[in-house]
This record gives C-alpha cells, sequence and structure tokens, in this order.
C-alpha cells in the first residue's frame, strides 16, 4: 500500500469540519442555556404590567402609564410629575390626509410639572392611525407647518430651535424637532418639542411644552420622557398586523 497524499488531505479536511461542526454545535446550545438562564431572571415588563394592571387595559399606576390596546407604556421623569389620563378609546379611526393632522390625534396621556400652583411643564402623548405606512421625517415637518399656520401672525414669527432631525428614540427612531412660537394668553407654554415615532402602521405622538424661560429647566424631563417610552412585545400579533 503507497502513501496516498490525496486521501490524507481528504481525512485531515473531514476531521476539520467534523471538529468546527461540533464546537459550533456547542456553542448553541450554551447560548440557548445562557437565554433560558437569563430569561429566568429578566421577566417581560409588559407581563409585569398586565398583572398589576388587573385586568384594566388603558390605566396609570403611580408613575407609570400603560396601553396594552396600542402596546405602548411610559413613565413620569421623577415623582415631581403627576399622570393623568386623557382618553381610554381602544379604537380609533384613519387619519384623513387632507386634513390638519393635530386636531386628528386621540391624546391619551398628559403628564403635568407643577410649580407654586401653575403648570410650569407638561407632555402630551396621543396616536394617529394610517391606513399604510407613513414616514416620520414628513409627518414631523406637516406638524411643524401646521402649527406655525396656526400660531405665526404678522410681526410675530416663530424661533425654529431645532429643524426636524432623527432619530428621536433608540428603538422606534422617528423625528422631532424644537419651536419658540409666539406667546399669547391661550399659548403661554409657547416652548415645543414634537416628536413622531412609528410602529407599524401607527404613530405615536409625543408633545412637549414649557416656557422659552423655563426651557433649560425641563429639557433634560422631555429627553427622559421620550427616551423611557417602552414599544411592548407583539410577539402575540403575526408579522403582518395591522392597528
Amino acid at each position: 500500500m503507497g502513501f496516498n497524499l490525496k486521501n490524507c488531505m481528504n481525512k485531515k479536511k473531514f476531521s476539520f469540519d467534523t471538529s468546527s461542526i461540533l464546537f459550533l454545535a456547542f456553542a448553541l446550545v450554551a447560548i440557548l442555556v445562557l437565554m433560558f438562564e437569563v430569561n429566568q431572571y429578566v421577566p417581560d415588563q409588559g407581563v409585569d404590567l398586565k398583572k398589576a394592571a388587573g385586568g384594566r387595559t388603558i390605566g396609570v399606576m403611580d408613575s407609570t402609564y400603560f396601553n396594552f390596546p396600542f402596546y405602548f407604556s411610559m413613565y413620569t421623569p421623577d415623582s415631581s410629575w403627576t399622570l393623568k389620563l386623557l382618553s381610554q378609546d381602544t379604537v380609533i379611526q384613519y387619519a384623513n390626509y387632507d386634513l390638519p393632522l393635530l386636531p386628528q390625534v386621540t391624546w391619551y396621556v398628559e403628564m403635568v410639572r407643577n410649580m407654586n400652583g401653575d403648570i410650569a411643564a407638561l407632555s402630551q402623548t396621543g396616536i394617529l392611525k394610517w391606513d399604510r405606512k407613513v414616514d416620520p421625517v414628513d409627518m414631523a415637518i406637516n406638524f411643524l407647518s401646521e402649527i406655525l399656520d396656526m400660531y405665526e401672525t404678522p410681526g410675530k414669527s416663530a424661533n425654529i430651535l431645532q429643524r426636524t432631525i432623527t432619530p428621536a428614540h433608540h428603538i422606534l427612531q422617528g423625528a422631532y424637532w424644537v419651536a419658540l412660537l409666539p406667546e399669547s394668553r391661550e399659548n403661554k407654554l409657547n416652548l415645543w418639542v414634537l416628536c413622531v415615532l412609528p410602529r407599524r402602521n401607527l404613530t405615536y405622538i409625543v408633545l412637549s411644552k414649557t416656557t422659552e424661560k423655563d426651557y433649560p429647566l425641563y429639557n433634560k424631563s422631555f429627553e427622559k420622557i421620550v427616551g423611557r417610552f417602552e414599544a411592548l412585545s407583539m410577539l402575540d400579533k403575526s408579522v403582518d398586523f395591522q392597528f
């Protein structure tokens, strides 16, 4: 029997491939075991909320707002803010592209910061539902244009402190802008921050307001409100589910 270099190389190659497969299989099992262990100690926030909600689908618990029909929850920036329910509607109509957007928003929750008996800052969160996917940047720009038309008058112009920019959220991305609107008796909190957060055929709208003077005090709170916006798991829905 002679030495067959080709057979030897084939055997070595086969041995190497088998070892690699075994190693990868072992690594996969280890990852799955680790994921299982982590899941035992890190519960799903949505599951915890549903248990605590006691059958309610929309509501407030301490500093937490939950909305299970539209799969999101929110938290106040700190204990100095209060939560107020604005709507408990579980069904909303499709938005009409030909009408102003702001009056069509269904506002669900409001966070308020009082100071010396007056409202120093507030943040409202609402929803628009669409019959197709929409671009959050375009929507944010449309909101800005619409609001400027509402509040600007001859001799009284708005100051755009931050033009529409992305992202607004670490997961949902979205877009936001910051504008100082002309002050009036009806619009004392005239420093507005508006965020548009898309999810499937929904857009969540987070509109925060304060005064120009107080904005340095509350801009971090506004960031926390949006940053801690939580899109609850939709594993119970199909991948093509639309609201």
